[in-house]
């Protein structure tokens, strides 16, 4: 039996050995002499030609019927690792102008490009990068924004497409898309006071093509974005307003998946200056609008020389004749302002002289013609007996906060009868005892009111929310940061519940904040150091108190509740007692914020970078 077992085991090593020498048979087989070349999927045997050598010249005898041989190469497919994906095709060049049409190039202001990130909530505008996309659990979002007042409004644009340079794909993922939306108006005007709940919630008019897959962005790649005819046709909508924005949106989950573009101008050497020579284009625009435009049908003229006032244009047409009559289309714009009364008679008398001259040169006075307009300045606050506003748009720039809206109380309201939250836009304001509703014409004072509220009077600490690890669960406390000391310090302890939404009394060293640890969301109040913590409103489990916000004096607070059923502005002395509607009305005001100081905040808050700390 032994000897049984043993015949088996000769037998398998013996097939092991056949097969294993019919292996090593096969591969040195099918090695060729000659070096292999790979291409297109296939192994080719590559033959290096001979070196001939001249030999006797010998005639050969004939032979039958010879048949000449052909040496034929068997082509294996190979599997080979795919090709690097080449960007998709973007369209073609811009093409020519046409004759008096123009070729425009437009780079955004640096104020008007950058990004924002759910990291901190806030815009990083005037970075020189775009992020877009996922990275440590936070979702990035590149802006972009457009001056195109240079172009004239009703121009005719034959050609519009957005460039963007790659400049890095050190946290790009595998998979996910990235797209680029052009964003509806209402967001323009907003562009200075950007946030990232503002620009994720923007409204989307149109998304340019092509969509890019991560394997289509890389550092130095030109990535370009061609508008079609509708958007070519918003385009042309927006030079009415000057101002066009977008947004790039990238993957928004999963894992970490970011790009980054670059938007920022190349520094410029001497030698790149030098005379004679421009630098390359790359070096001066890394992210730019090309539009085509046809050629405009109007004449510009000025006058040359104009009169310094009609007593001279008077005595011009005495001394020149009668002047040639202009031709019916040129219609010039004049913008009057309103004459002040004469203080002295001397001036009574100047304005007479002033309308006889006027009546040699111009003749019997008429009705206003239409290119008159008498300018008029647009006032901040404007009263409204109704309630209700006009149908303004808030304009894009950023004045240091008027004095005359301190001790106000700005807040938000559907007072507008919107149904689809555009009364966003509108920020109103009244008397700090409620009364005389105006509307404030520039939003961005608003915002700037409750940033400043989260610092103390000399902006050198600051009152912010951050993440905390409870016992049981995750929450928010409340943590100051003192630029003198360039030190944080977590100062709300609660053991359930998160503290969100602090701000600073102006005379004191103590700050109010919301708490919901209580089981509802409610106001409370604490000194910097942590003493004197104090519950300062007390309502049912359904009802929430938020958005608290010192008197100037800090003697009250103004806040917004629901507990009458709607969102009312509520005020209570600093304490927490005495707590009454201040404006009761029909409609849901909420967000309100006590205006005490004129100063912006001019200290970056902690946590804004300019960009991932992987990227720094």
């Amino acid at each position: 039996m032994p000897r049984f077992f043993l015949l088996i085991w000769l037998g398998i090593l013996t097939a092991w050995a056949i097969m294993l020498s019919y292996l090593l048979w096969r591969l040195f087989a099918a090695r060729p002499a000659n070096e292999v070349v790979q291409s297109a999927g296939f192994a080719v045997v590559q033959v290096d030609p001979l070196t001939s050598t001249p030999w006797p010249t010998i005639t050969p005898p004939p032979s039958p019927a010879a048949t000449p041989t052909s040496l034929s190469v068997a082509l294996e497919p190979v599997s080979l690792p795919p090709a690097a994906a080449s960007p998709p095709n973007a369209g073609d060049p811009p093409p020519t102008p046409p004759p008096g049409g123009a070729l425009i190039s437009l780079s955004p202001a640096p104020a008007g490009v950058g990004w924002t990130s759910s990291i901190d909530g806030h815009s990083h505008l005037g970075d020189n990068k775009i992020h877009a996309g996922y990275f440590k659990g936070h979702v990035y979002h590149g802006a972009i924004q457009f001056d195109l007042s240079a172009i004239p409004a009703g121009s005719t644009i034959r050609y519009a497409a957005l460039e963007l340079t790659g400049l890095s794909d050190r946290n790009l993922g595998i998979g996910g898309v990235w797209q680029l939306r052009l964003l509806a108006p209402d967001i323009d005007a907003l562009w200075p006071s950007l946030t990232y709940d503002k620009l994720r919630t923007a409204a989307v008019a149109s998304t340019l093509q092509p969509v890019l897959p991560s394997e289509y962005l890389r550092q130095g790649e030109i990535n370009r974005f061609i508008f079609d005819d509708d958007q070519r046709q918003l385009l042309a909508q927006s030079l009415e307003s000057g101002l066009i924005s977008f947004r790039l949106d990238g993957p928004s989950s999963g894992l970490d998946n970011l790009f980054t573009w670059d938007a920022q101008l190349d520094s410029l050497t001497p030698e790149d200056l030098s005379a004679g020579d421009e630098p390359p284009a790359a070096q001066i625009e890394q992210i730019k609008l090309i539009l085509v435009i046809d050629a405009l049908n109007y004449v510009v003229v000025t006058s040359t020389p104009t009169p310094e006032n009609v007593l001279t244009l008077a005595a011009q047409l005495n001394l020149d004749g009668t002047p040639t009559t202009l031709p019916p289309n040129w219609v010039t714009p004049i913008i009057v302002t309103s004459t002040p009364t004469p203080a002295t008679s001397v001036t009574a008398d100047h304005y007479a002289q002033l309308a006889t001259a006027a009546a040699q040169v111009y003749g019997t006075a008429t009705p206003m013609p239409i290119n008159v307009w008498t300018a008029t300045p647009t006032p901040l606050l404007e009263l409204l007996p109704s309630g209700l506003p006009a149908d303004l748009t808030p304009t894009p720039t950023r004045p240091p906060i008027p004095a005359e809206l301190i001790g106000k109380i700005a807040f938000v309201s559907d007072r507008t009868g919107s149904a689809n939250n555009a009364s966003s836009r509108y920020v109103f304001a009244m008397d700090a005892d409620g009364s005389n509703i105006f509307l404030l014409s520039d939003p961005t004072v608003y915002e700037a009111a409750i940033a400043r509220d989260r610092f103390t009077a000399d902006q050198t600490i600051l009152a912010f929310s951050d993440k905390v690890q409870q016992e049981t669960s995750q929450g928010a406390g409340i943590f100051i940061y003192d630029y003198l000391s360039q030190a944080a310090e977590q100062i709300t302890r609660f053991e359930v519940g998160s503290a969100t939404n602090p701000v600073w009394s102006p005379v004191q060293d103590r700050f109010a904040f919301v708490a919901d640890n209580s089981g509802a969301e409610e106001i409370w109040a604490m000194n910097r150091d942590g003493s004197g913590l104090l519950q300062l409103t007390r309502d049912a489990a359904n009802a929430v108190d938020r958005h608290p916000s010192y008197s100037p004096d800090s003697s009250q607070i103004v806040f917004w509740s629901n507990r009458t059923g709607r969102a009312q502005i509520w005020v209570m002395d600093a304490e927490g007692r005495d707590a009454r509607i201040l404006h009761e009305s029909r409609y849901n005001d909420w967000n309100p914020v006590w205006i005490k100081y004129t100063d912006y905040v001019i200290r970056p808050l902690p946590g804004e970078r300019t960009g991932p700390p992987e990227l720094e």
